[in-house]
């Protein structure tokens, strides 16, 4: 049962980490017809808070500094792959820092609702 649930975990992070690379290299203009008027740094936020919360559920071991880790990587690794994107600019001060307080803050929330990090 546990190698099962580590494999449903594993199948899960491929395809949340995949989505996140997906719209995170998409064309920004396809982007914008689905949340008119939304900024692009709310969108940062919410997406790397919730996607901290995936890694803190992913993860077998609970550690704050390894969750900012991974998050860290995916967001900037994303936004350094972004230059090569049509239509999309590289960001990393921007972005990245939208990035990370997102990740900061899920991970507040949860410690503030006593779950253990």
């Amino acid at each position: 049962m546990f190698i099962i649930r580590g494999l449903i975990k594993l199948i899960f992070l491929g395809i949340i980490i995949s989505a996140v690379g997906y719209i995170s290299l998409t064309d920004s203009d396809i982007i914008q017809k689905f949340n008119p008027g939304l900024n692009d740094k709310v969108i940062h936020f919410i997406g790397y808070a919730l996607l901290a919360i995936i890694i803190w559920w992913l993860l077998p071991f609970k550690c704050l500094i390894l969750i900012l880790i991974i998050s860290n990587l995916i967001g900037f690794g994303l936004e350094f792959w972004q230059q090569y994107t049509p239509n999309r600019e590289m960001d990393l001060m921007g972005d990245g820092l939208y990035n990370t307080a997102g990740t900061i803050f899920s991970l507040s929330i949860l410690r503030m609702f006593g779950i253990k990090l």
